[in-house]
């Protein structure tokens, strides 16, 4: 440890330090250090190779190497026009940089030394070891369906990555040996390997054995241009400045130092060689070895903790040992947390105790609802009230118009509609015809429509005729609510029949982008009734209740104000769109409207609390909200996740 701190001075030669240590009567432990630039860990095979052939026989002739100058003027040689069209293409449209989740809070400051070219040690280490007949399962799954392990192992580390980090554009730096540049150069000494970039799309749709046959596919075409460095790579990105393209690296040998010295070692009764890398990666995995595989994480210690990295190695052996089992399986359907931590989240949800799986959609609980509590007031705004037997019939009559333009399970509705109570029986006209809604909120700036439409592709948009002329061009076929109004009333009001299951997509709702372009997230009809009746529990909605609908219906807490609302009886009061309110008005109008319980944005929640000691709060009311990480206010009861106040 204390000679990896001292590191290196370019300026003073040799780039490399020996120290011999006697550890008993007849043992030694020898340490090599030295600088990357000088070797790589291919080249230490054939230097340690000649070094115990020498140190048996010193008169032994030796093959004079190759001087490294041979490949540095080769590569000065090369045209490079054709290495960064390639790049261009290859990183176009790849905007945001990639780093890795689950990072320190706080800041670990490295131990300071006195020398002047002192490196701290900042660089942790765990491994765990493939058991062989694990390795021997995805050696033989790679044969079958005729993939390289190395491809393999990218694909699962790329998979691992998109559950992290929610991405689907994932990209991290690979190490490439390059030391076949010339014939005859495979026993160059020098540093004969290059980082390039490997950018993976991920399809949740696909099979594992598409996703790996796609990136053997490019791989292949990147190896043709392996020799641009990595910083001239990065020049061709999107990316400027000092943002660099990925702080996530990945690499697989076949073979140790050691298990490459075997053949040599035993003359000398050498037991153990290691080779102990320090790389600027934060989060670099290795793969090494054929009949048992090591599998290692070298990780900046500043921002990770040693139970997180155990963590992500644990999920990826999980995840090969599935992928392997499964090699066809949608990668949606590939398992990466260990049972034992399935077990742990399900006892902690309660998922395997309830609603796991269940064989009803959230349109079929209203149908309930509304067959037995037909008269009660489902939904208010400022112009209407809609009972549960209203809200339903028009639902259904929604839900029929769609289906005799085409609408079935799996096709798309965008929702681009003003906040009224008419919007709720829009989308549950939609979940009742099969489909899928994707909600737009109208203040959508139109970059981000444009992006929604193009990625999303929908079959139908559902709006009015003034909002449509905001749309931009699409061949989603469009239903204006006040247009089409005849033929609605028209359809029949009782339930369509249509053959959406619990497994089909329910709505999609597109994040914000703050990372990067909006990503939109597909949530099952299964996923959704079981989260609606978790939410109604939690939050303890009785039929008594009034909600208040205060988040844009394009937000994710829209679906957690809705839906548990009509599961459990209660009544909806939607909040006029742009109305902007004061704590005062605010609070006036929940007495007005008699609101019992809100979920409200964490910002809106601490500008009303600062007002709590002095302002009065509607008797009965119940609020919640996001993760509050600050302390709260004096009288609010803090549990869960939700802060839950109750006038005295």
């Amino acid at each position: 440890m204390a000679d990896r701190r001292l590191g290196f001075s370019l300026d003073k030669p040799p780039l490399f330090r020996i120290a011999l240590i006697k550890t008993g009567i007849r043992h030694y432990t020898c340490i090599w250090s030295f600088h990357h630039c000088i070797a790589d860990g291919r080249s230490m095979v054939f230097i340690l190779r000649d070094l115990f052939a020498l140190y048996q026989n010193p008169g032994l002739p030796l093959k004079k190497p190759e001087s490294f100058k041979t490949y540095i003027n080769w590569l000065n040689r090369r045209s490079e026009q054709s290495d960064r069209d390639f790049w261009t293409r290859y990183l176009k449209g790849f905007t945001s940089s990639m780093t890795f989740p689950f990072q320190r809070k706080e800041t670990i400051q490295p131990e300071t030394r006195r020398q002047p070219i002192a490196i701290h040690l900042t660089t942790g280490l765990n491994q765990i070891l493939l058991p062989a007949e694990t390795t021997q399962k995805i050696k033989q799954a790679c044969r079958k369906k005729q993939l390289t392990l190395n491809t393999f192992l990218m694909g699962i580390w790329a998979i691992l990555l998109s559950h992290y980090t929610g991405r689907t554009d994932i990209l991290f730096g690979a190490t490439a040996s390059v030391r076949h540049f010339i014939p005859d150069s495979q026993e160059n000494t020098g540093l004969y390997i290059n980082t390039l970039p490997v950018r993976i799309r991920i399809d949740p749709g696909q099979s594992l054995v598409e996703l790996v046959s796609k990136i053997r596919n490019d791989w292949e075409q990147v190896r043709r241009f392996q020799h641009m460095p990595l910083a001239e790579i990065q020049a061709c990105s999107p990316l400027k400045g000092s943002q660099q393209l990925s702080e996530i690296y990945f690499s697989y040998d076949y073979q140790s130092l050691d298990q490459a010295m075997i053949p040599y070692k035993h003359v000398l009764g050498c037991k153990d060689i290691m080779l102990l890398e320090r790389t600027p990666a934060v989060m670099f995995l290795t793969v090494q070895g054929t009949d048992e595989l090591v599998i290692s994480i070298e990780y900046d210690l500043r921002k990770f903790a040693a139970d997180t990295i155990k963590q992500i190695l644990l999920h990826f052996q999980t995840c090969l040992n599935s992928g392997a089992d499964a090699p066809d399986a949608r990668l949606t359907d590939i398992p990466i947390l260990p049972r034992e931590e399935q077990d742990r989240i399900a006892q902690t949800l309660h998922t395997r105790k309830r609603f796991s799986r269940p064989n009803s959609c959230i349109h079929h609980l209203l149908e309930i609802q509304s067959s037995l509590n037909p008269s009660i007031k489902a939904l208010r705004d400022t112009h209407k009230q809609i009972t549960y037997h209203r809200l339903n019939a028009l639902a259904n009559q929604v839900g029929r118009f769609l289906l005799s333009l085409g609408a079935a399970p799996e096709k798309k509705v965008m929702v681009f509609l003003p906040r009224t109570a008419d919007i709720i029986p829009v989308l549950f006209g939609i979940l009742k015809s099969g489909c899928c809604y994707i909600p737009v909120d109208l203040t959508c700036p139109e970059e981000r429509l444009r992006h929604i439409l193009a990625d999303a592709e929908p079959d139908f948009i559902v709006t009015t005729a003034p909002w449509l002329k905001k749309i931009p061009a699409t061949h989603a076929v469009p239903v204006l609510l006040d247009r089409d109004r005849p033929s609605l009333e028209k359809m029949p009001v009782t339930n369509p029949e249509t053959l959406v299951t619990a497994k089909n997509a329910a709505y999609i709702i597109y994040t914000s982008g703050s990372t990067g372009l909006p990503k939109g997230v597909v949530i099952e009809h299964g996923s959704l009734t079981s989260f609606t009746k978790t939410a109604t529990e939690l939050y303890e909605i009785q039929p008594d209740d009034r909600i208040l609908q205060f988040a844009s219906i394009s937000f994710d807490a829209s679906v957690e104000e809705i839906f548990p609302a009509l599961y459990a009886g209660a009544s909806l009061v939607i909040k006029p769109q742009g109305l902007v309110q004061t704590p005062k008005e605010f609070f006036s109008y929940c007495a007005e409207e008699q609101i019992t319980i809100a979920d409200l944005p964490t910002a809106y929640w601490h500008m009303l609390a600062d007002t709590l000691e002095t302002r009065q709060v509607p008797e009965n009311c119940g609020w919640s909200s996001s993760v509050v990480k600050q302390p709260t206010p004096n009288g609010l009861k803090n549990g869960t996740g939700m802060h839950r106040v109750v006038s005295g």
